[in-house]
């Protein structure tokens, strides 16, 4: 009989009505248990994919914090402690800005690895074990692509991904940024392909900044110039300078996609925005952006119309991840700031936005 329980676990699970369990999983408020259900049965998880976008819980940034850590790396965004407790040892703590709730997500994938960025609701896992592959890991929908080995990339902790769609999607290109590189691949390529760059020698010296796919296209800043991604029918990647004027004296540059536009943030002494008028070939000062708000960090940013969200969020602001680890708010109209979260909240790293609403699956 004992032997029994599991095909009677898995019928019950998978024989409920569809339409019953998507009314259910609409009604969830909380993440974490979305991504239990999601780990039930793979009808669940291939339903909760499905839904995804539709989720009201998950439309709102989450901030992907540090947890506790007794493992070798104090990097590590999983807690990996020596205790019995799995769902400490390997789970990601998101900070959920809409309802101030700190929401701690088993996934049993984090064992032995942590997470260095996340893009467009997928988090890069790196095995603690360099000779490893990474992946890219979906924390809701528990579902987990691998990616090329990392090599000799620079030190894990830096390392970024932008990826074009959903990395379930065969057609999908992933960006990975490492300081002074870029590679592109697809899922299931066995190495990364390195991105050209004619007269590389003139920005010796300088990282690669933000970078974004929009409308399926790879931008990326190097020194305060614009860079596009093209790809050849021969599988090489080149990246071409547009011939675009500067915003002017160069600071850290933000790309984020706001209403089908294409907005480049620079942060300062002060915050400015600015949106890229393609037609004309440069950049134009945006003083005001509405009932929006625009969420900035190291790896990932978005933005979001704030009416949505019945007064949880400012609009016309900007939410900003310092160098300090704290998340400040700015307001455009006024040029005033607040500090929303403390780095007090959080561990050696800054926390980086994980957003889902943009993933698509």
């Amino acid at each position: 009989m004992a032997a029994a329980e599991p095909l009677l676990r898995r019928s019950w699970s998978s024989d409920l009505p569809i339409e019953l369990l998507s009314e259910i999983f609409q009604k969830l408020t909380d993440c974490e248990d979305i991504s239990q259900c999601a780990a039930v049965c793979l009808s669940w998880r291939s339903l909760i994919r499905t839904l995804y976008r539709q989720l009201t819980s998950l439309q709102s940034p989450f901030l992907l914090l540090s947890s506790s850590s007794s493992s070798s790396s104090s990097l590590a965004l999983a807690s990996a402690s020596s205790n019995n407790d799995k769902k400490q040892c390997y789970s990601c703590t998101l900070f959920s800005t809409q309802t101030k709730n700190l929401h701690q997500i088993f996934l049993p994938q984090l064992k032995e690895r942590w997470c260095s960025s996340s893009s467009d609701g997928w988090l890069l896992t790196i095995p603690f074990d360099r000779k490893k592959n990474p992946s890219l890991l979906n924390p809701f929908t528990r579902d987990q692509i691998k990616i090329p080995y990392l090599g000799t990339f620079c030190k894990p902790q830096d390392l970024r991904v932008v990826t074009s769609t959903s990395p379930l999607d065969p057609e999908c290109v992933v960006l990975a940024i490492d300081g002074t590189n870029l590679y592109v691949c697809r899922p299931g390529d066995k190495t990364w392909t390195p991105v050209m760059m004619i007269h590389k020698c003139n920005y010796n010296g300088f990282n690669w900044g933000d970078t974004i796919c929009y409308k399926g296209e790879f931008y990326a800043d190097l020194a305060g110039q614009i860079f596009h991604l093209k790809f050849s029918r021969s599988g090489s990647v080149e990246a071409v300078s547009l011939p675009v004027s500067s915003t002017g004296p160069y600071g850290n540059n933000y790309f984020v996609e706001l209403k089908g536009e294409l907005l480049l943030v620079r942060v300062s002494q002060r915050y400015d925005v600015y949106r890229l008028d393609w037609h004309r070939k440069r950049w134009i000062e945006v003083r005001n952006i509405g009932p929006n708000a625009i969420f900035l960090g190291k790896h990932s940013s978005t933005s979001l119309c704030v009416s949505k969200f019945r007064g949880d969020f400012e609009e016309n602001c900007i939410y900003f991840v310092t160098h300090n680890r704290d998340v400040v708010v700015h307001h455009l109209g006024t040029n005033n700031y607040k500090t929303l979260y403390h780095s007090s909240l959080f561990c050696k790293i800054p926390p980086n936005w994980l957003r889902v609403e943009s993933a698509e699956l």
